[in-house]
């Protein structure tokens, strides 16, 4: 079922509008998956009258739908009909229809879904097109029908009956293309099914009247124009665009620009790319606009704008959303007049055509004073709200304001305020006068932006003498175009109306890819807005000039639309022949004619080999010189092999002549080619001869299957390639090959001294009943290949990683070999590693750091597996590392020892870390036992993030001080080390002349069923710390100290090893001896401003916290904030603005003043485990807070190309 937004254009419904295609059914829903038999024609009692004017239809006798002589055709190019849907009787029904009524050759009928169609609550509605079955009354559109109709589906107000009035209540319309491919359109939520009751009048004892008025639009023979609806160059001389989902702004804008012949000329004569390419750069924004109005001016077909936008650097996302029309206007001007700048002469050409100046003044009212500011305008925006018509806007425009009161000017040279008028006067208008009617605007008693639909009159002429300082400049004006915008704030549509030739006074609807003329009066006239006094309440986003209005009525169903001008384009009457006219072919510069002409014979001859396609074959041609090259599994990389395109017709003796000259295989030498077929197991083999071997067949004739091996059969046209094998035949005669009896053996030889490798030998047909051993004795005939002896090895490649032993005293068949297969020769095997050292076949420069690989399987095993690993130190992560060949199947202990064998660690000190996706860097938490199986799960995400679209991954390691035996047997915890306490004060840490390690983290390992006493005890033993200084262990969290770890406490698993533990040197008056009974050690933690939260009175923890000794008794705050700021060695006046609160367990803040004295007694324990008092330092944080977002920010717009 597929869906539409208005047709493909960029309007925003209220209701969801869906287009359902019938493909099987003429007269159904191929797209419907419910039951045919859940489908029932509506039956009612015949000839029911609605009005005067209008019968219900009825059906013929046997159900099929008959001519209605009840419905009324007024004319030949409009239709009416109305239809009594019984809704309590088929509510249950899954869909039903109308009888169908005959209209301009065809059938039409409502397809009514009481339910929904997918989508509950809802009654869905749609019109109906089906052929008319006699074929003969379609003539004018022969088989290839199609309408153009516009249409209204009308739900009918039944109270209002007995006056002899039908009140149309709901009503939804809409313009569409009914076709073969497109038979049916309508409204998918066309009414809640609430709404459905008898006091709405919809639904009058179980009956609703559906009408359907239809309209014929203007229509060509379909073929005539393959993108719209008309062939509009024919009637009207122009083109439209292809809308790309949301661009209908851009394409309005442009049709604008266009019809501006001066603009046209500017655009052209700018310069082209030197690039040399033809296509030019993609971000050459001039080249596309100038392309684009090529096309608009010669192309017999809709222009479509995707080059345009690309060169905008837009992506889809940006294509399908609209933006201000004005505001796009502005930014391609200035992209094109900044690219100007650079060009001898055309600096000012866009300011000459759309350039105006105006003067800003204030005049002083009682002293001699004035001051001025002359500035340059592009476009003027135009008050519509509280004026009726544009002189009117313009007064306002240039309406004086007095500055008075507390307004007052201070004037140059004077002491005093003064009393000012402050206004604006034109001193010139440009050429082509731009205005924007300011049709939206910001309600702040609603807080939402509104439409403003009120009726705004415009002319065709006008005069703007009154507005100009200079009496003798010409400012009488014409009308252009008008930029019409239909909805409201939350989406819409653009289209404009164009007067391109004041001569013939012709005006045209230029609407996406339609343009069609029109009378001057729609486009005038209709698009000044709704006054008030048709002006109905139906929309809380329309606002009309009483601003006192505060009550707003329902929305009714459906929202009105309303359509109205948004920008002007006015031309000066005195340069219409210099503004407007024409554009000839001189006026297009040869190098560019002659450049987009180049790219459409490109384009022609992509659609001509496009459409022969099917005729053509690609061809992958692989030798054995290819063969050679590749050392690894299988035979060849295809996409390294020559690739040729042919006829299928070829014969075969033809291909292999196009091959000698295309320099696939040498001249004068005979070849066969080989059809290399994909098996199931993914590998690719040739298995037999193309043509067969007969030269005079062409390549698929008496070819069989293409590709036999597949499950399910394919036609020769639906091959678009193949693989070839060139075998050159050096043998005379060459071996006879026919399927029954022969088969080809790919040969290959693996050497494990003194390089382990992997080397072609060569192919040859062999009997399927031959010996493998054989196999050696035919290469020897014509390539060197050493004989086999007793511990020679024979295996078969199946595919990339699997290689399988040959019992070389068997047949070919008897080892269920087929055609194409791989063996693999092995001379001479089981060499031991003393061998391989006296061989020389170990050494770094070698695979795996020279790690024997003594048979073929193992170095297959190699190739599937290696990959490269860069070991960085995870103290220096960003260093450079060191990288190592290693398999993904290598475990801990390899990975280890590979590694301590390379840099000389000790690999029973060595500890990894994988990647962390989170930090870009190494993981907190090392390999874990489960991890280290292999090489590949140590690596985790670092596989799949690390290093994109590379081979080299990374690990970090870590030197402990511990063997890793010991981690398995002992309980680890991360001690973080800082002799300065979280402070950056040196005083009151140990007696003079001690001096202690600096901050580093360390790794403890204690027995299982330890306390945190034989943590303690570790720490000291490992920073070698004197007896004489006593330490101690707390648990931070959150920036924040939680307790003082009592030594005693039991190490628990899973508990107490996970917390954040730091280790600090205790001060001689923090021990347990100097606090005695009158001190006691409170917690002092940072605090800053939350900028980024919603509640303004948030904060944010930060930094180290510090445990600080203070008098029980209670101490004077300005005393402690000296101690303070003593211990972190802070400026006074920085400390100055930080302020001091008692963290209470609520976690609220009481705040105390330098001049008050804290009661310690009287303040509650702490919400930390320890029932520490928490004192917070709140820093001054200068960062704005941040925007509070309601909703999604839509993207800017911008040329950013």
């Amino acid at each position: 079922m597929g869906s539409s937004l208005v047709g493909g254009r960029d309007e925003m419904e209220v209701d969801v509008l869906k287009d359902r295609t019938s493909d099987e059914d003429p007269m159904g829903d191929a797209n419907d998956d419910r039951d045919p038999s859940d489908s029932v024609e509506a039956s009612f009692p015949g000839n029911t009258r609605i009005s005067s004017n209008f019968q219900v239809g009825v059906e013929g006798p046997t159900g099929e739908a008959q001519p209605n002589p009840a419905s009324e055709q007024r004319d030949a190019t409009s239709f009416d009909f109305i239809f009594p849907f019984h809704e309590h009787q088929q509510l249950k029904t899954q869909k039903t229809w109308s009888p169908a009524h005959p209209f301009s050759g065809l059938f039409w009928r409502l397809l009514i879904f009481p339910n929904g169609n997918d989508v509950a609550g809802y009654l869905s509605l749609y019109l109906e097109c089906t052929k008319a079955e006699d074929n003969t009354r379609v003539t004018l559109y022969e088989n290839d029908w199609s309408r153009y109709v516009s249409f209204k589906l009308i739900i009918l107000d039944q109270r209002r009956e007995e006056d002899g009035h039908v009140d149309i209540t709901l009503e939804r319309s809409f313009d569409h293309r009914f076709r073969e491919d497109d038979k049916d359109w309508g409204y998918t939520e066309y009414i809640h099914l609430s709404r459905l009751k008898e006091e709405t009048g919809l639904c009058v004892n179980g009956k609703i009247h559906f009408r359907v008025e239809m309209r014929l639009l203007p229509y060509v023979a379909a073929g005539d124009s393959i993108y719209g609806f008309t062939d509009s160059r024919k009637e009207t001389g122009f083109v439209g665009f292809k809308n790309q989902g949301a661009t209908c702004y851009m394409n309005s804008l442009l049709q604008t620009l266009y019809n501006v012949a001066a603009f046209r000329r500017v655009v052209y004569r700018l310069p082209l790319s030197d690039s040399g390419e033809v296509n030019g750069s993609p971000n050459e924004t001039s080249y596309a606009l100038q392309k684009v109005f090529y096309e608009l001016q010669y192309s017999p077909t809709v222009v479509r704008t995707k080059k345009l936008t690309e060169s905008f650097g837009w992506d889809n996302a940006d294509s399908f959303t609209q933006h201000d029309v004005q505001e796009l206007n502005r930014i391609l001007c200035d992209h094109l007049e900044e690219k100007m700048k650079k060009l001898p002469g055309q600096q000012n050409s866009i300011a000459r055509l759309f350039q105006g100046k105006l003067l800003n003044f204030i005049e002083c009212v009682k002293v001699d004073y004035k001051s001025t500011r002359e500035e340059s305008f592009y476009d003027i925006s135009l008050n519509v709200k509280g004026c009726r018509n544009l002189r009117e806007s313009f007064l306002k425009y240039t309406e004086v304001e007095l500055m008075d009161g507390e307004n007052r000017y201070r004037a140059d040279g004077f002491e005093e305020l003064q009393d000012a008028k402050k206004g604006i006067r034109f001193l010139k208008f440009p050429p082509i006068l731009q205005l924007h009617l300011k049709r939206f605007e910001y309600d702040f008693t609603r807080d939402v932006m509104v439409k403003i639909n009120d009726r705004f009159e415009f002319g065709t002429e006008l005069d703007l003498s009154e507005f100009v300082d200079d009496e003798n400049s010409n400012n009488l004006y014409l009308l252009h175009a008008v930029l019409v915008h239909i909805g409201d704030v939350h989406g819409g549509h653009y289209y404009a109306y164009i007067r391109p030739d004041f001569d013939s006074g012709q005006w045209y609807k230029f609407d996406d890819e339609i343009v069609e003329k029109c009378k001057p009066e729609q486009a005038v006239t209709e698009n000044f807005g709704i006054g008030p006094e048709n002006r109905p309440d139906d929309d809380a986003s329309n606002i009309d000039n009483d601003a006192s209005q505060t009550i707003y009525p329902p929305r009714r169903v459906q929202a009105r639309r309303y359509s109205n001008a948004y920008m002007l384009q006015y031309i000066r009457k005195d340069a219409l022949q210099e503004i407007l006219g024409p554009v000839k072919d001189e006026d297009i510069p040869l190098e560019l004619r002659n450049r987009i002409q180049a790219e459409k014979e490109e384009e022609e001859q992509r659609k001509r080999e496009r459409a022969e396609q099917h005729l053509y074959i690609t061809l992958y041609v692989a030798t054995e010189d290819d063969f050679r090259r590749n050392e690894g599994p299988n035979l060849v990389a295809w996409d390294t092999v020559q690739r040729v395109r042919v006829k299928r017709v070829m014969l075969l003796r033809e291909l292999k002549d196009y091959l000698v000259g295309f320099n696939c295989v040498k001249e004068g030498v005979d070849i066969r080619l080989w059809k290399c077929n994909l098996r199931k197991n993914g590998a690719i083999r040739p298995e037999n001869l193309l043509a067969e071997g007969f030269n005079d067949r062409t390549i698929f004739e008496a070819d069989g299957e293409a590709y036999p091996s597949l499950p399910y059969p394919r036609h020769h046209d639906d091959i678009r390639e193949l693989k070839l094998f060139a075998e050159v035949l050096d043998h005379n005669p060459p071996f006879p090959f026919t399927e029954l009896d022969h088969m080809l053996i790919c040969v290959k030889m693996y050497s494990s001294t003194p390089k382990p490798s992997l080397r072609y030998l060569g192919c040859v047909v062999v009997r399927r009943n031959d010996k493998v051993s054989r196999i050696v004795a035919l290469l020897r005939e014509t390539r060197d290949a050493p004989e086999p002896d007793s511990n020679s090895i024979f295996f078969v490649e199946l595919r990339f990683s699997q290689v399988e032993v040959l019992l070389p005293d068997r047949t070919f068949e008897e080892n269920r070999m087929s055609s194409g297969d791989i063996i693999v020769y092995q001379p001479s095997a089981q060499l031991s590693v003393a061998e391989c050292v006296r061989n020389g076949s170990i050494g770094a420069d070698l695979p795996l750091g020279g790690k024997p690989i003594l048979q073929a399987p193992d170095y297959y095993c190699y190739l599937e597996n290696r990959i490269e690993v860069e070991f960085r130190e995870r103290s220096n992560p960003n260093d450079a590392g060191i990288v190592l060949e290693l398999l993904k199947t290598d475990d801990y202990a390899e990975v280890r020892r590979r590694l301590g064998l390379r840099s000389g660690l000790d690999p029973d000190h060595l500890r990894f870390y994988p990647f962390d996706i989170c930090t870009d860097g190494p993981r907190n938490d090392p390999v874990s036992k489960a991890e280290g199986s292999s090489l590949d799960m140590m690596l985790n995400d670092a596989l799949a993030f690390s290093v994109p679209f590379g081979s080299e991954r990374v690990l970090w390691y870590e030197v402990t001080d511990y063997s890793f035996e010991e981690f398995s047997k002992n309980l680890e915890l991360r001690i973080g080390w800082r002799p300065d306490r979280g402070t950056r004060s040196t005083q009151g840490r140990l007696e003079e002349g001690s001096c202690l390690p600096p901050s580093r983290s360390l790794s403890v390992l204690v027995p299982r069923g330890s306390t945190f006493k034989a943590v303690e005890d570790e720490i000291r033993v490992r920073l070698q710390l004197p007896a004489m200084v006593e330490i101690r262990l707390v648990e931070i969290n959150n920036f924040s100290i939680k307790q003082i770890i009592d030594p005693s406490t039991e190490l628990v698993p899973g508990d107490n090893l996970n917390w954040d533990i730091r280790a600090e040197p205790v001060p001689i008056d923090q021990t347990e001896k100097c606090l005695g009974e009158d001190n006691l050690l409170i917690s002092i933690i940072h605090l800053a401003k939350d900028t980024k939260g919603r509640r303004p009175s948030s904060h944010s923890s930060f930094g180290d916290p510090f445990l600080m000794r203070v008098p029980k008794s209670g101490i004077k705050v300005q005393n402690l904030r000296d101690q303070i700021q003593e211990l972190l060695i802070v400026e006074p006046e920085e400390f100055t603005q930080w302020r001091m609160a008692v963290v209470e367990p609520s976690l609220a803040l009481s705040y105390l003043e330098a001049e008050d004295f804290w009661n310690i007694a009287h303040s509650a324990s702490g919400s930390n485990r320890g029932g520490l008092i928490q004192l917070a330092l709140e820093h001054k944080n200068d960062t704005p807070p941040a925007p509070v977002k309601r909703q999604t920010i839509l993207k800017p717009l911008s040329i950013r190309r």
